[in-house]
């Protein structure tokens, strides 16, 4: 890339800050949104965890948004078996314990949406390139 034309991008990205952050966010949201039921989705049709439902309704999600940085962060919220309770029993099937092997449910569900969050940041990019240009 030619330095004018760097320059430019850089312009425009500063120009544009606004609804990139606000394209960002949104697929951020969406993403967290679509883990959070994967990961439900699977505690509740796995194998050993089926009969767990409150463990699955306990899944929460978050999105953070500051100068720069939006983040999101999903796993166990508080629920009718009290915090503690909730984050030993998602800890030990996510992860596992001496006694039990580690399910990964998040983490398939992390993998499963990545591709569509990837694509979703393409997509906003391409358009408001597409728009300045």
């Amino acid at each position: 890339m030619a330095q004018p034309d760097f320059d430019r991008l850089i312009a425009d990205v500063q120009r544009n800050r606004r609804e990139i952050v606000r394209d960002v966010e949104r697929c951020v949201r969406r993403a967290a949104l679509e883990i959070k039921k994967g990961w439900q989705r699977r505690l509740n049709t796995g194998g050993t965890t089926r009969h767990l439902p409150a463990v699955a309704r306990g899944i929460r999600y978050d999105v953070d948004t500051e100068p720069g940085v939006t983040e999101a962060t999903i796993g166990g919220g508080p629920q009718a078996a009290g915090p503690l309770a909730h984050v030993i029993e998602l800890g030990n099937i996510e992860y596992g314990s001496v006694r039990s092997k580690p399910h990964l449910y998040g983490l398939r569900a992390l993998l499963d949406e990545t591709p569509q969050f990837e694509r979703a940041v393409g997509d906003a990019a391409d358009n408001l390139f597409r728009e300045t240009a």
